[in-house]
């Protein structure tokens, strides 16, 4: 004969006894006990809802103070005695986000979805998956949440921004229309509409979109921040100052607009923004946002010819950088051989009329926008930039061919990959026969590239270690994928595992792969811009100029200016302070083999 139980009167009592005396714990107990057996009691239910907010208050007080490592900590024991709580999960999930810790946010989520299966909950799984740097885990759950809730303004805006950071700015234009639909108005989703514009090269549908978000918008700053770039990416640099200037009057405690700005401000001795920036440092809170002030720091007396006081922001920038990033060498170290074992079964020839792709890779600051520019005055390639397409298609792919213990890919998975990157690429072509992906970490991948696609060309920059080296640490990447960028360790080894993985592949790649350095190519460009148009097949029909184009990565301004080779000398003002890159290129030959102490030295082009 089964116990007897309580009845759901007895044990409604007994919950608010537990509450008047504060045993939140003993309450929620029993409110929960009657939800087991009568899930659509209302009085349970509503107790629950009162006492678990109850109990949420002190974290959340936290984290509407900004305190979000505290509002962390204290959701966290809460959760110990009371794991069902859904005002603490979301608490901790929201911190984990603010914390720059999205990982960590995920399986919060899920545990919220198991207790409460709300759209909001997986949309808000979604966006952390994004800020993880997983979009593409990301849009399947939001095509769901929207199947559900189509009118759902925050998954929608997330579906735009994951389709923009996988290289789909088409699909993304077209996530923000459905948003806009709704609500034409809408000043967060016209601004994010002129941001994609950007990225598609449409500028003067960009200026209408973003001057749209602006009319009866006299508090968020984005749109302001996106003209910025968009007048920085065209060279107007006093329009750029001009328009972040008015964006640190609606939010002057926001790190990335003051870092925005040491980038094309003028300073002077005194300057009021250099005491703004030094005011405000004590009170920014997060590791990101500590590096981003400590760089706009180091911009502005690097330009005041300061470099002793640049060079200590500079230390701490990067090392606040390099926390916040999590880099771990190993990673890398492990990755390159790898990818060189994978067999890959010969990719099918591309459709009639698909762009034919070409890929100009390198380390970060190695020269690549300069290729890319010097190839686009060839009207028929379109310049891309630098596209995620290839990672967000072969990251999932790699992911799951580690966890099978596989280094084959089988037919059906290359054809669909292949696939998918040519419909990628053609989508970023605007209809022209030739596509240029520069994104500079693809050099990762090109043996994998060259067996998918057998049409694609590759052209591969090197520079001198040391110029090569400083122009990394003196810069804070947008994106999170350059975490080796910011030790000098980090980067000598980084850099010697791209010199061994090019060496190692290159002849696999033969007539395919074209190799050169950067010093050789700012000597002779124009003979270097030709040889490269006939590797890769493309006409001698040089049609526009190549800097009357937005240049949306962070050597929109070196390549407006005339090319010259003085840039390579760039650290020698910072020697004293650069001894640890020095010996750290040296440890691993790089120093010794190219020059670290006369970085004038030129050879003949290594093809």
């Amino acid at each position: 004969m089964p116990p007897h139980q309580p009845s759901a009167r007895s044990q409604l009592a007994s919950a608010e006894r537990h509450a008047r005396k504060g045993r939140i714990a003993d309450a929620l107990q029993a409110y929960r006990a009657v939800l087991t057996r009568y899930p659509g009691n209302r009085h349970a239910r509503e107790g629950v809802q009162v006492l678990a907010a109850k109990a949420a208050a002190p974290a959340l007080g936290h984290y509407r103070s900004g305190r979000y490592r505290e509002a962390l900590q204290v959701a966290a024991a809460a959760l110990a005695t009371d794991p069902d709580n859904l005002p603490l999960l979301e608490v901790l999930a929201a911190s984990h986000r603010h914390l720059g810790q999205p990982q960590g946010a995920v399986p919060v989520y899920d545990r919220l979805i198991a207790l409460s299966d709300r759209v909001a909950f997986h949309v808000a799984k979604a966006a952390a998956l994004h800020e993880a740097g997983q979009p593409g885990a990301a849009v399947p759950l939001l095509e769901a949440a929207l199947t559900r809730v189509p009118q759902d303004r925050t998954g929608g805006m997330t579906l735009a921004r994951c389709r923009l950071a996988m290289g789909h700015p088409r699909r993304a234009l077209h996530a923000i229309e459905a948003v806009l639909a709704g609500d034409p108005e809408d000043a967060g989703a016209l601004a994010l509409q002129g941001e994609i514009l950007l990225t598609l090269g449409d500028l003067p549908q960009a200026r209408a979109a973003l001057a749209a978000s602006l009319r009866d918008n006299t508090a968020d700053a984005s749109p302001l921040a996106t003209l910025a770039q968009l007048a920085r990416a065209t060279g107007d640099r006093a329009e750029a100052t001009r328009l972040l200037r008015q964006a640190l009057t609606l939010q002057p405690q926001t790190p990335a607009l003051h870092r925005n700005l040491s980038m094309v401000h003028d300073y002077c001795v005194g300057d009021p923004h250099i005491a703004q920036m030094r005011a405000l440092l004590p009170k920014v809170t997060g590791e990101d946002g500590q590096s981003q002030i400590h760089f706009a720091l180091f911009n502005a007396f690097d330009r005041l010819d300061n470099h002793a006081t640049a060079m200590t922001h500079l230390d701490q920038a990067n090392a606040a950088r390099r926390r916040f990033l999590r880099y771990d060498p190993a990673r890398d170290t492990a990755l390159l051989p790898w990818l060189r074992d994978l067999s890959v079964p010969p990719g099918p020839t591309g459709p009639k009329g698909a762009p034919t792709p070409i890929f100009v890779t390198g380390l970060p600051r190695s020269g690549t926008t300069l290729t890319e520019t010097l190839l686009a005055r060839h009207t028929g390639a379109t310049p891309a930039g630098e596209l995620p397409v290839v990672n967000a298609r072969l990251a999932p792919l790699l992911r799951r061919l580690q966890a099978e213990n596989r280094s084959t890919l089988g037919e059906e998975e290359t054809a669909e990959l292949a696939a998918q990157l040519r419909d990628d690429l053609a989508q970023n072509a605007g209809g022209r026969a030739a596509v240029i992906d520069k994104m500079p970490l693809n050099f990762r991948y090109v043996q994998l590239i060259a067996g998918l696609l057998p049409d694609a060309r590759f052209i591969h920059l090197s520079r001198q270690p040391m110029a090569n080296g400083w122009s990394l640490l003196r810069h804070c990447f947008g994106s999170l994928g350059n975490g080796f960028a910011y030790d000098a360790e980090d980067i000598a080894r980084f850099m010697a595992l791209e010199r061994a993985h090019m060496e190692a592949i290159a002849p696999r790649l033969g007539t395919r792969l074209l190799r050169l350095r950067y010093e050789d190519l700012v000597q002779d460009p124009l003979a270097w811009a030709r040889r490269m148009a006939d590797h890769c097949g493309l006409p001698e029909a040089p049609g526009r100029d190549p800097a009357a184009r937005a240049i949306l990565t962070a050597s929109t301004e070196q390549v407006r200016q005339p090319v010259s080779l003085h840039r390579n000398a760039g650290w020698k003002p910072y020697a004293p302070w650069l001894q640890p890159l020095a010996k750290a290129l040296e440890n691993t030959g790089l120093g010794a083999q190219e020059g670290v102490n006369d970085p004038s030295q030129i050879g003949p082009p290594h093809i």
